[in-house]
């Protein structure tokens, strides 16, 4: 008997027409009202985990489920209360590097109060989350020395995470610029970022680069600004891009969303100004900036975001004078990415982990209605094909019947198709 993959299409979401470009409030964070915490999502859950209330830090984790819209506290994250944690999620697994552990300025927009000096322990260590046993496992630590409020970004591509600039406690910020290889477990430190001394910045992945800007750019709290880079990660370098429209501002959030780029939010200047809920995206094929709906809730900053599939979300933070719960998903204008045409429509897709030693997921969005998936070994044999009839959802890939090495899918439409590779490495 020939080895066989089996699917299961355990998701579907229904993209809902005439609900494009909007904010939709879901379930509260089940945590209390929280600010400067951190987040990723894996699959269909995203996690927000750390942060702060008012005076009192936390290593709670939190899973929020996408199709029943409730909340589950984890295991805590096991190496301390921490605030301005960076985290991103790669492949199935989240990552959370340093952050801040404060004794005195709690509430983080003191760091421009007192200059950007605060008392507390500031982390360089470097963990890894797997989902299914809910356990957290140390890496490598951060080679570039404690800080908090670094720019945390997942190349999906490379296997790789892009980390740098933040603070250390010091007199100035910081500028350097490090990849994480996730095969090798080393960390290599690249050329800095270009804009100079920054904190409280924002960064995203779209179109195969990562781009990091906004934030603070020296050590005076009425820095802000409104800037954006580009770093590729095949060439090591980078390229100045159009500047985020609107005013200047530090403590934005940040996510992409089939292969465009949002920045959100954010405060302007010192606390005494106003806040910001307005949204931009960025689409990275022309250099260019819209505006899309403002976030429902209000002018908001020091909240945490993530997306999943072709959806944003935003969580916690601060509106107003209060750290807040409330939790809001974006449903974008359009299904674009830059990865292939299916049906008309640019289709987004991800294959995760990769390597896997036993589950391989096939997540998408932006197909049509009827696709064929095809499997196949390095030698063009085919292992197994599959109709799937759903727009958007995830695949499971049972790959026990298989040997080591590296395999290949192709998604086909009428006019269009797909394909991309995966690795069994058990």
């Amino acid at each position: 008997m020939g080895k066989k993959y089996f699917f299961i299409l355990f998701i579907s979401i229904a993209l809902v027409s005439g609900a494009q470009n909007t904010w939709v409030q879901k379930a509260n964070y089940g945590g209390n009202g929280r600010e400067a915490a951190c987040s990723f999502a894996i699959g269909t859950t995203g996690y927000i985990m750390t942060g702060l209330d008012v005076d009192t830090a936390y290593c709670q984790v939190w899973a929020w489920d996408q199709l029943s819209n409730t909340w589950t506290e984890k295991n805590i994250f096991p190496n301390g209360t921490r605030i301005g944690a960076s985290a991103v999620s790669l492949n199935g697994y989240g990552y959370l590097a340093c952050g801040q552990h404060p004794s005195n300025c709690f509430r983080p927009q003191d760091h421009g109060t007192h200059g950007g000096v605060c008392a507390g322990t500031f982390y360089d260590d470097f963990w890894k989350y797997s989902p299914d046993s809910d356990s957290w496992t140390q890496l490598a630590n951060f080679p570039g020395g404690g800080r908090d409020y670094g720019v945390m970004v997942a190349d999906p591509q490379d296997t790789a995470i892009f980390y740098g600039t933040g603070n250390d406690n010091g007199a100035t910020f910081l500028s350097d610029w490090w990849m994480y290889k996730v095969n090798s477990g080393i960390w290599t430190q690249l050329d800095s970022f270009p804009g100079g001394q920054r904190f409280y910045a924002a960064g995203f992945y779209a179109n195969g680069y990562v781009y990091v800007g906004t934030g603070d750019n020296n050590d005076t709290k009425i820095d802000a600004t409104n800037d954006m880079w580009q770093y590729n990660p095949l060439s090591g370098t980078w390229k100045k891009v159009a500047n985020v429209p609107g005013t200047i501002r530090r403590q934005a959030s940040a996510f992409s969303i089939n292969n465009y780029g949002y920045i959100c939010n954010g405060v302007y200047g010192t606390t005494a100004n106003t806040p910001l809920n307005d949204v931009w995206k960025y689409n990275a094929m022309n250099d260019t900036w819209t505006s899309e709906a403002a976030y429902p809730p209000g002018s908001c900053y020091f909240s945490t975001s993530f997306s999943m599939g072709n959806k944003g979300y935003i969580g916690t933070g601060i509106i107003g004078l209060d750290d807040t719960s409330s939790f809001w998903e974006y449903t974008p204008d359009d299904t674009v990415s830059g990865i292939a045409n299916i049906n008309g429509n640019r289709a987004s897709i991800k294959i995760f982990p990769n390597p896997s030693n036993g589950k391989t997921y096939l997540s998408y969005a932006g197909l049509g209605n009827h696709n064929q998936l095809y499997i196949t070994d390095e030698l063009g044999n085919e292992i197994d094909s599959r109709e799937i009839n759903n727009n958007q959802g995830e695949v499971l890939l049972d790959e026990s019947g298989l040997s080591n090495g590296i395999y290949f899918y192709k998604l086909v439409s009428e006019n269009n198709s797909v394909t991309g590779k995966f690795i069994i490495a058990k």
